[in-house]
């Protein structure tokens, strides 16, 4: 009972994060020229790989470390990495011109997204207390800055850049007022140390494969985004855009009931047979939702697709691929995050490198071949190989224990 109701304490704020993010999206694309949001989904194409090995998943690492001063460590190395990965991404602009992709644009949707992750890293603190209703409050006020850039200044000042810097600050100001100030945390926020690299290359050494495994996590969407952009069009890639941002809103549902029940699923560990059943409950639930998500958009998703100015053919097709991929990606993770817990990196890091290396391999044949279809294709291919290794692993691990 305490297990559900931390999920539906998660499901609560999730759901108005959603909401917010539909509303900000949706006054993005209906407001304005539709390269626009192409430039928008293109510049978080290259960002988001950048920002997912930044982070090295501080956040699941805070959320089951009980040693405050290790915390503190964390917190202080994923704010330094903010600055240190900076110089790849003005490599990144040196290297790959696009018109669609403005150097400037990049470089503060840098900014936006890995202050983002570093806030997210900070919420690791409210999922190790289980106190869920801080995550819900500080997604709910940060996520409205969207609806606020979006919404108003990119209409009044017809520039996204400002529109970033706009959304920058709002972010600063509420994670400054809200979530140190207002919950008391200065505490694990001491720039005391800031300087200390030595402690840096320490957590480095030890959670770098994490940030390698972020990394190969998001070339599976990337890799055939850029190709869209390179050889197909922009119009496909806001399509793309628009999927994913269905996508990721729904994905919520997944990542509330793996991050709520991170701290159950870590002390389940130690007992195989609550594990198991533990899990199987979990991927019962992803099971329905994902019937549930089919039917949806089945009888209702010509209309979703219209409202954001989307008229594709085969748009319902690649939901579908896409949404069944996603149910096999969680599926997957929920079986593995026993890895993360005793801290296997390298199992984790085995596993997502088949995922990568599945979508590297296919994507240049697919996106060119089938275009819109083939980046759904590639999204499921790469997740059922990543769920059949993980499952095979599994068994694997099992039978090794009862050796």
């Amino acid at each position: 009972m305490r297990n559900t109701n931390l999920v539906l304490k998660g499901y609560t704020g999730d759901f108005l994060v959603l909401v917010f993010q539909a509303i900000s999206i949706y006054l993005f694309v209906n407001n304005n020229p539709n390269y626009l949001y192409a430039s928008w989904v293109l510049v978080l194409t290259f960002v988001n790989p950048i920002v997912g090995f930044s982070n090295m998943s501080m956040d699941s690492v805070i959320a089951t470390e009980e040693n405050d001063k290790q915390v503190k460590s964390f917190l202080l190395f994923r704010l330094r990495n903010l600055f240190l990965f900076f110089p790849v991404v003005l490599t990144i602009n040196f290297l790959y011109e696009s018109n669609a992709s403005p150097w400037f644009l990049l470089t503060l949707a840098y900014l936006l997204k890995s202050f983002e992750g570093f806030v997210i890293s900070f919420r690791g603190l409210y999922y190790r207390d289980k106190s869920i209703s801080k995550v819900n409050l500080s997604k709910i006020f940060s996520k409205f800055g969207y609806v606020l850039g979006f919404g108003y200044f990119l209409q009044e000042i017809e520039s996204l850049s400002f529109t970033l810097l706009v959304i920058i600050g709002w972010n600063f100001l509420v994670f400054l007022f809200y979530d140190i100030f207002y919950l008391k945390n200065t505490e694990y926020l001491s720039l005391k140390s800031i300087f200390d690299f030595k402690t840096h290359f320490q957590i480095n050494q030890k959670f770098f494969l994490l940030g390698f495994n972020s990394f190969l996590q998001l070339i599976v969407i990337s890799l055939p985004q850029i190709l869209i952009e390179r050889f197909i069009d922009l119009e496909i890639l806001s399509f793309i855009g628009i999927v994913m941002l269905f996508n990721s809103a729904l994905d919520t549902v997944y990542l509330s009931s793996i991050n709520s029940l991170r701290k159950s699923y870590s002390e389940l560990v130690q007992e195989p047979d609550l594990l198991t059943k533990f899990i199987r409950k979990i991927i019962l639930f992803f099971f329905t939702y994902l019937v549930a998500l089919i039917v949806f958009f089945n009888i209702f998703g010509d209309f979703l697709f219209k409202f954001y100015n989307q008229n594709l053919s085969s748009q319902i097709d690649v939901m579908t691929l896409v949404l069944i991929g996603s149910f096999l990606f969680y599926t997957a993770n929920v079986i593995n995050f026993r890895y993360f817990v005793n801290r296997q990196v390298v199992q984790i890091l085995k596993l997502f490198f088949i995922r990568a290396l599945v979508a590297v391999c296919i994507s240049y044949m697919f996106v060119i071949q089938y275009k819109a279809i083939g980046f759904g294709a590639v999204y499921l291919i790469s997740n059922i190989f990543y769920l059949i290794f993980s499952l095979l692993k599994n068994k694997v691990g099992k039978t090794g224990e009862q050796v």
